[in-house]
């Protein structure tokens, strides 16, 4: 099998031989010493090989040379092996320097010492600017190093964010100033550990997407201080913890300084717990949120429910707005309320029960593909197989959810930009319920994660399919070959 064959994604254009030769295992980082010391510790793991590090060479040495091209878009490179022993790499920025690095990595091999590479030039840019990987720590604890591993994953299979859902009922699993108490004893990360991440992160050109979802999904956080945030399963809508949120979300901005995006959540909240608390519809009618005020078809009652929920969404994306972040949120909120949020906020679209994708896209928002079918993993029951993975695009919608407007009935959309991309998700709900050991429960998540990631992230990457299932699949083995071994696993 030609080298090329092995890369996933697969690369936009190749213009070679199926020849192969060996080069000194020199780098010649230039301005990139980072992705450089990442790459020889892959090389490290992955090809037992050793790669020597120089910011530039003595001589005309063999190896690879990091070159910066101000001509080239975001994310692209240009990868050329020659007959002199050089292979050049060639990007506008860092972040096409880690995709071509990750493109070698899984190119060569290791020969009595040296690098073997098809001989050739190899060009390539992403599709979609968005394309993620979620991981639940709320719901079954992720330890730090598990999360570095998802870290080398994204790296390997040039994933750009990894999202994390750090809050849910059942934990509140980040260190906090503004409200201590909440904080999970048994799973909270420690500031040190949200600093090793960030790091670990940040040297490998992988953005973090920190999640507090709220206001549903949030019971732990009310045990805690249930005179600020209420007890009745959603956050109250007061105006004292309106403030208190936006108090946590310009804590998580903190927390996370190189994040452009952070999750606000806004799905699934028990909105009738609104309507139960006097205080609630006080200040909704202060706010001018009145029964009487009915939209088409929808009665009062409903549309006060509607009208809080997208007043908190609102708020709190302005509070993550006025930090400089990007507010990302789930598909969670009605139609009848979309002229009260931010079209600065992006949508992830993972259900189509509350609204569809052509809804929010004609409302004006940027949207992000999040579907159920095949993006969810719920071990040990609820995943798609590596085959839906591979049909599965962009456009696609799904959901097993007799309310969707995509049960039974997979909608494809106009293409169209405002989809920026696409996101795998592992959620954590059945882990520890479902096996013997949360170890036992959280390897079987990370194998089903590393069966489907490389498919999902093909279909990001290329928008139009550039290979048949079979094809894919081969290359999908190979790379978890890789995969395994630079993981230790």
């Amino acid at each position: 099998m030609a080298m090329l064959t092995k890369v996933i994604p697969s690369p936009k254009g190749f213009c070679g031989e199926e020849s192969e030769y060996c080069f000194a295992p020199n780098l010649f980082f230039g301005e990139y010493e980072e992705p450089a010391e990442t790459f020889a510790a892959y090389a490290k793991k992955g090809l037992d090989l050793e790669i020597s590090l120089a910011a530039s060479p003595t001589a005309d040495a063999e190896g690879i040379y990091l070159v910066t091209d101000i001509s080239y878009a975001k994310g692209e490179y240009k990868l050329t092996a020659g007959e002199d022993g050089k292979i050049l790499l060639r990007a506008a920025d860092r972040e096409g320097i880690r995709y071509g690095l990750a493109t070698l990595f899984q190119m060569t091999k290791n020969i009595q010492g040296k690098l073997q590479m098809q001989r050739g030039t190899v060009w390539d840019q992403p599709d979609s600017s968005y394309r993620g990987l979620m991981i639940d720590c709320a719901r079954s604890r992720h330890a730090l190093p598990l999360l570095l591993e998802y870290i080398d994953m994204c790296w390997l299979y040039k994933v750009k964010y990894l999202q994390l859902h750090f809050s849910d009922d059942e934990a509140y699993t980040l260190p906090s100033k503004v409200f201590p108490e909440a904080t999970s004893p048994d799973r909270c990360y420690t500031y040190a550990e949200i600093e090793t991440l960030r790091a670990y992160a940040r040297s490998r050109d992988v953005e973090l997407v920190p999640e507090i979802d709220a206001p549903g999904h949030a019971t732990y956080l009310q045990q805690k201080y249930p005179a600020v945030f209420g007890d009745k399963g959603i956050i109250c809508f007061h105006e004292n913890t309106i403030e208190a949120m936006q108090g946590l979300y310009r804590e998580l901005c903190e927390l996370f300084p190189e994040s452009q995006y952070i999750h606000i959540g806004g799905d699934e909240g028990r909105m009738g717990w609104w309507l139960d608390c006097d205080e609630c519809i006080q200040y909704g009618r202060s706010l001018g949120y009145k029964e009487e005020n009915e939209a088409p078809g929808i009665p009062g009652r409903e549309y006060v429910m509607l009208q809080y929920l997208g007043h908190f969404i609102s708020k709190m994306a302005q509070a993550v707005l006025d930090c400089g972040k990007k507010p990302i949120v789930w598909e969670g909120f009605s139609k009848y309320v979309n002229d009260m949020i931010p079209k600065d906020v992006t949508v992830m679209v993972w259900d189509g029960s509350f609204q569809d994708a052509q809804s929010l896209l004609q409302s004006g928002f940027s949207i992000i593909n999040c579907s159920w079918i095949p993006n969810y993993i719920v071990t040990p029951t609820w995943y798609y197989g590596t085959r839906e993975c591979y049909d599965w695009d962009v456009y696609s919608f799904g959901s097993i959810s007799e309310h969707s407007a995509y049960y039974q009935n997979t909608t494809r959309i106009y293409p169209t930009n405002a989809v920026l991309g696409g996101q795998l998700h592992a959620w954590g709900d059945t882990v520890e319920k479902a096996f013997p050991s949360l170890e036992a429960g959280l390897s079987d998540e990370q194998m089903k994660i590393r069966q489907r990631l490389p498919y999902v992230m093909e279909n990001t990457w290329n928008l139009d399919k550039q290979r048949s299932f079979d094809q894919v699949q081969e290359a999908a083995a190979a790379a978890d070959d890789l995969c395994g071994r630079i993981l230790g696993k």
